[in-house]
């Protein structure tokens, strides 16, 4: 059987979903993601940013990887690249479309989808809701809080709020109620980042099933987030450094040093990694 790769978007827009109606074939009135083949030569990316420019006269931005569908219709195999996309120019005009409608989750079930994107539809019931990071350190004065907010300024800048919920904690109450300290303050607004707001609070064992991800900057916190947690059956905790190529390294701990430079690279270059990792991530 023949193989057809192509390429969809899952553009959102105010927590809703677009969708286009075909306007041919046999498969006319159903509904379907836009997007379609992928050329010789052509990465998927530039596929899905062509063709959405040639269907409906936009350009989108491609954030992220959802999944890859493969489906045999009774003509072909189909491999579908989906990814999620968001609209950086352009009204969505229907060149090559019957209709077209935006879709809350709560209603994406309401109309008649094609067979290989009813299986993205469910995917993309299963991500309801945002990948949640909790970033753990001894007092959650410095170097939790600074991954906390540099994190949310890279999710910001790339328009992924609505993907992603991001705290921090400690794993004592030495510091419960504090702001962020000083120095790591001045840092942190170095890079136009402010954290006001933040007061140290203390994880709990309950934290295990609220976050996605359990964050620690170095190897005494991960002992004191596994005493609190009880264990890590799930694999959630990890040392922020893991995330790049330098695995097994603890963000430098300026408490002590007093670098709140190497700490700031540190931080940066652990969130960057995680970020990406996770906007590549399947799961």
């Amino acid at each position: 059987m023949k193989t057809i790769r192509v390429v969809a978007a899952i553009i959102h827009k105010d927590g809703k979903i677009f969708a286009t109606q075909r306007g041919y074939g046999a498969y006319k009135d159903y509904w379907e993601f836009p997007g379609g083949k992928i050329e010789p030569d052509e990465t998927p990316e530039a596929a899905l940013i062509r063709e959405i420019k040639e269907e409906l006269n936009t350009t989108i931005s491609v954030e992220r990887f959802l999944m890859t569908v493969e489906y045999d219709y009774p003509e072909f195999h189909l491999s579908m690249d989906c990814y999620w996309c968001s609209i950086l120019e352009g009204h969505l005009d229907l060149v090559e479309h019957e209709s077209a409608m935006w879709l809350s989750k709560e209603h994406i079930r309401e109309i008649n989808w094609l067979p290989a994107d009813l299986l993205v539809v469910n995917r993309i019931e299963s991500e309801n809701r945002p990948v949640r990071i909790l970033f753990v350190c001894h007092g959650n004065i410095c170097r939790s809080p600074m991954a906390e907010f540099v994190m949310k300024d890279m999710i910001h800048k790339r328009g992924l709020d609505d993907l992603f919920e991001i705290a921090s904690a400690a794993t004592s109450r030495e510091e419960i109620g504090n702001p962020v300290y000083p120095p790591a303050r001045r840092k942190l607004a170095e890079h136009g980042i402010s954290c006001s707001g933040h007061h140290a609070r203390q994880m709990t064992k309950a934290n295990y099933d609220g976050y996605d991800f359990i964050i620690g900057m170095d190897n005494a916190n991960i002992r004191n987030i596994l005493r609190i947690t009880g264990g890590d059956p799930d694999h959630k905790i990890s040392l922020l450094l893991d995330h790049t190529e330098r695995a097994g390294q603890e963000v430098a701990d300026p408490w002590y040093t007093g670098n709140f430079d190497e700490t700031w690279i540190d931080v940066a270059q652990g969130c960057e990694a995680l970020l990406e990792k996770l906007k590549g991530s399947e799961s």
